[in-house]
């Protein structure tokens, strides 16, 4: 199944909030080497991980729900 969105919605999009959290914290700052990137990003994550609600209020939207029951 195929479904048409409009160009740029991101209000439609589940992943966009919880990019944006991942994004704070590692936007900004300077890593000099690609083990360093991997490093914040990990801890970052571990730090989602530790919270499945927080990041469930971010990216489960009811529409999202509703679309699949509905088919």
């Amino acid at each position: 199944m195929l479904l048409h969105f409009p160009p740029y919605t991101p209000e439609l999009s589940p992943a966009e909030p919880l990019i944006r959290k991942i994004k704070d914290p590692v936007c900004n700052q300077t890593l000099n080497t690609l083990p360093e990137v991997h490093t914040l990003l990990e801890t970052e994550n571990a730090l989602d991980l530790a919270c499945p609600e927080e990041v469930r209020s971010l990216c489960h939207f009811p529409w999202i729900r509703d679309m699949w029951n509905s088919l």
